[in-house]
């Protein structure tokens, strides 16, 4: 439950600040998020839509489990609501944060240690990343709207290769076969 992990997050975040931020929250983020970010809602248009389970992939040619390999798929309770939505969103970060190839178009020079936010089409999906040019960030965090899902990766390679080995069902876990889920929700399968 999106709000429910919301909650939680922001209670540990109060809990490590000495106090409550919740309305400072609720304030400076939730309620003012539409009017930077296309009219989209926090709430209703994105923590909503999300589903309850996370799967995570692993793809060994990409680099493994440990960094470069890994990419989580969250389902959707209306995939094509919440595309409508990542896509407005998108936009709205897209002109405030360019791509590089928007600089160069525009006769403007690339420079280190600053962040852009890249998009590719990829099959049927579109893929979004942030670029950060910083010998010290070494990963660049992907994400897209596939069918009823939200992937995420932390480089757009790996969500690629995921993208293209998705089975008719990904969300078929493991955890969810009754021989291994013998003492109610598994909530983790190695």
């Amino acid at each position: 439950d999106g709000r429910k992990l919301e909650t939680a997050l922001l209670g540990l975040t109060s809990v490590l600040a000495g106090e409550d931020l919740t309305p400072e929250y609720n304030r400076e983020f939730v309620a003012e998020f539409p009017s930077h970010l296309g009219g989209v809602r926090w709430h209703e248009d994105l923590l909503d839509q999300l589903g309850g389970q996370l799967t995570l992939w692993n793809s060994p040619a990409q680099g493994g489990l440990l960094f470069t390999g890994l990419s989580a798929l969250m389902p959707l309770r209306d995939g094509k609501a919440f595309a409508a939505s990542m896509a407005k969103m998108m936009d709205a970060v897209h002109r405030e944060m360019p791509s590089k190839g928007d600089l160069r178009q525009n006769g403007e020079r690339v420079r280190r240690n600053g962040g852009f936010l890249e998009t590719l089409q990829h099959g049927q999906a579109t893929i979004h990343w942030l670029d950060i040019l910083d010998d010290d960030f070494f990963v660049a965090p992907s994400w897209s709207v596939v069918g009823d899902h939200l992937c995420a990766s932390l480089l757009p390679q790996a969500l690629k290769a995921t993208i293209d080995a998705l089975p008719p069902n990904p969300d078929q876990s493991l955890a969810r076969l009754p021989a291994i889920n013998k003492r109610g929700n598994a909530t983790a399968m190695f």
